[in-house]
């Protein structure tokens, strides 16, 4: 009877350990699953020295996943659950169709490359997260498990430890007052970009992004994930400088055309108090947050290192050296991470001598360069020789400023496969996407994490098939065309450009109205999208049910407005120009009863309101001015940003914005062309933009929204707007 109990207890005890070494991947799975989650058995395998992989197989109506890690084994479990068309898991929506008996399907062994898969960029802390709770980022960090990331930037809580870090120094909190920017612009703060824009910061929400910050990383290590997590880069306060007039601290430039008052100072890292400070921000953030081992540094994000012309190179080397140093001075076994970005945003003066300086004196195992840009400043590495040996990833932004036109480039995504097999790419080790902001275009992030474990390219057309079967819970002819239309139409662009055109904005209605616009067309195929929309349309009858496929048509005509309607403005302005009022006056009509159209189609994109961005805002103030203050900052981030120099660069397609700001913007831009008697030129519009200033300025800070539009009849709606005159007009 003993050896029985013996044996028991060794069963029972080996059992809780099994449970307690997969208990990160189940969470995730019970989550997402529910009791289901039951059905499927984790096993996890020793790691030992090889990449990571999963493998999955089914008997007795159980699905056995077995891995090496606890992201690969949830990424594994995915796999399957899209395999069978049973699951997927967007931003949108969780779309769930679990069978009654699981289908026999084989996984066999599959390995990642990589041993890093990294995702978010920085700006996405402004761009898309500064209002969220702890709910929705419980969900983040599943859907980056299910999607086997595991580097996630995790820049939340850090203002904590700088507090604490710059009042051990001598600063008072009024002085930081000065310093730290309000929510919805900390990202470039952190960055060294600005200084005190939009703020204070309160105190609430310091704590607060503590406390996400602290069961955030708890998430992440028990999924055996490396978070990376802030380090000093040489940006210090204000007051610290004025205290301080011995250190060797630089009064940066102005970053983007930013006004002067919110520049930055940066310290040289050769001064003594540089290491004295990166070591104690270490010490203190391990105090508050535990141990971590991927520190983010990145000294000179879009603006260019203070160098001599004489001794640039050597410059550089101790500036490189100098930061490793600091991180290596508090955190032996660390990784330095900085973001590849700068080489290729200030290529004239990131020569590959400049960045061989710059990277020279670090060991190639103790950084990690995520070179994320790719779908623009694509042959970076290429041009340093793969960053001389360093560790390094391969990556994308796609996304900048959380705008959302339908865009990406799915034959570039599939080409990754041929790169690790044909080209140089010496101690690669990651792969990913680093997006500004995210909650749109989900289908790109399927395919480019799906892309991190493929060893060689895959059918495109097969694969958005199965995405969209995945999505739908069926396929068939009909919509397939429609897919392989769309395909054509909308993911063969690696770069939405009309954004810098002619000023920001994703579309010609969000950048800011003038005469001397530049309007060249947009990045992708607008005939195509068209027939692509139409033939979604025909699909109604037998998926008009289905939320998902509701939601892609919204989305995807949506756009398709938008570039309809810039083609219409463009037309409107031209023949006022040439002083042909009546063609004037009729194209402007049609451009804005296309606008108005928007409200009614793309509340059926319900992540994505310009009512859900404010209330989120508010909701994270404690008082009334908190609250308030949240709010301001939340509406001019996505119009005016500073004001001037960044105007509409968040700018995008949501519902409420063209009812609250498109619309009546451009409608005082026509009453302002309208009321001279003769063509206005560029220059006497000058009383316009002051009018222009006076109401964004008004406009962020007004206490009320036009009430949200309800949903109506999505199919109706889209058919009847391809059928006015925004589409049968001549042209585009």
């Amino acid at each position: 009877m003993k050896k029985i109990l013996t044996a028991f207890l060794v069963l029972v005890i080996a059992q809780s350990s099994v449970f307690a070494q997969t208990e990160g991947a189940a969470d995730v799975l019970a989550r997402l699953l529910g009791k289901r989650a039951a059905d499927f058995k984790l096993e996890l395998v020793p790691r030992h020295s090889e990449k990571e992989f999963y493998e999955v197989h089914v008997k007795n109506n159980r699905v056995h996943v077995s891995g090496n890690s606890q992201v690969a084994l949830t990424y594994g479990a995915y796999s399957y659950l899209k395999e069978i068309n049973a699951a997927l898991v967007t931003w949108e929506h969780t779309s769930l169709r679990l069978p009654k008996e699981w289908p026999a399907r084989t996984l066999n062994k599959t390995y990642t490359p990589f041993k890093y898969r990294f995702y978010l960029n920085v700006c996405a802390f402004g761009y898309s997260t500064p209002w969220w709770n702890w709910k929705r980022w419980e969900k983040e960090i599943d859907w980056m498990a299910l999607h086997g990331i595991n580097m996630p930037t995790a820049m939340m809580g850090q203002e904590f430890v700088w507090q604490q870090l710059w009042k051990e120094f001598g600063l008072n909190q009024a002085e930081l007052n000065k310093h730290m920017t309000g929510p919805a612009f900390l990202p470039w703060h952190r960055m060294g970009n600005i200084n005190l824009y939009a703020g204070p910061l309160p105190q609430s929400y310091i704590n607060q992004a503590k406390d996400f910050q602290l069961k955030a990383l708890s998430r992440m290590r028990a999924l055996g994930m490396h978070p990376v997590v802030p380090a000093f880069s040489g940006y210090v306060p204000e007051a610290f400088m004025n205290k301080n007039p011995e250190a060797k601290i630089y009064k940066m430039g102005r970053w983007s055309g930013v006004d002067k008052a919110y520049r930055t100072y940066w310290m040289d890292p050769k001064d003594p108090w540089f290491s004295k400070i990166a070591k104690r921000f270490i010490e203190l953030y391990k105090e508050t947050y535990g141990d971590v081992d991927h520190f983010l540094a990145d000294a000179f994000n879009e603006m260019n290192p203070p160098v001599t012309k004489e001794n640039k190179q050597k410059e550089l080397q101790q500036y490189g050296e100098r930061i490793y140093q600091s991180i290596q001075a508090a955190a032996p076994n660390a990784t330095w991470v900085m973001q590849g970005w700068m080489f290729g945003s200030h290529k004239s003066f990131w020569s590959k001598e400049s960045m061989r300086s710059f990277l020279s004196k670090v060991p190639e195992d103790k950084i990690f360069i995520q070179d994320f840009g790719n779908d623009r400043y694509e042959g970076i590495w290429k041009k340093s020789e793969a960053f001389f040996g360093k560790q390094w990833g391969f990556g994308y932004v796609h996304n900048y400023g959380a705008v959302n036109p339908v865009f990406g480039d799915f034959e570039l995504y599939n080409k990754l496969p041929n790169l690790l097999q044909n080209e140089p790419v010496k101690n690669i080790a990651g792969y990913g996407v680093l997006p500004e902001g995210i909650e749109n275009n989900s289908a790109v992030y399927e395919m480019i994490y799906d892309m991190a474990w493929k060893h060689q390219s895959v059918d495109v057309k097969k694969w958005m098939n199965g995405h969209f079967e995945s999505r739908y819970g069926k396929m068939d002819n009909e919509m397939a065309q429609a897919l392989e239309t769309l395909h054509s139409a909308a993911y063969k662009s690696k770069y939405w450009w009309m954004r810098t055109q002619g000023g920001w904005g994703s579309y010609l209605h969000c950048k800011t109205p003038r005469l001397d616009y530049s309007f060249k067309g947009h990045p992708t195929d607008i005939a195509l999208m068209e027939k692509a929309v139409r033939q979604l349309l025909a699909c109604a009858d037998k998926y008009k049910n289905i939320p998902e496929y509701k939601y892609d048509l919204a989305m995807y005509t949506s756009h398709l407005i938008s570039m309809k309607a810039g083609y219409r403005l463009d037309e409107a302005l031209k023949a006022y120009m040439e002083g042909d009022r009546q063609t004037y006056l009729a194209k402007k009509t049609i451009f804005l009863d296309g606008l108005k159209s928007m409200e009614g189609i793309i509340a059926y994109v319900h992540n994505n309101s310009l009512y859900k961005w404010a209330a989120a805002a508010e909701q994270k103030g404690t008082t009334k001015e908190e609250k308030a203050a949240f709010r301001k900052n939340a509406l001019a981030q996505i119009t005016v940003w500073d004001g001037y120099s960044l105007k509409g660069y968040a700018s995008k397609d949501i519902h409420g914005i063209y009812a609250n700001y498109y619309i009546p913007r451009m409608n005082m831009f026509f009453n302002f062309l309208e009321a001279s008697e003769k063509p206005l030129t560029q220059k006497e519009l000058k009383p316009y933009y002051k009018k222009l200033t006076e109401w964004d300025i008004e406009w962020t800070t007004k206490s009320k929204l036009k009430k949200e539009r309800k949903a109506g009849n999505l199919v109706k709606a889209v058919a009847k707007i391809m059928n006015s005159t925004l589409f049968v007009e001549q042209g585009i």
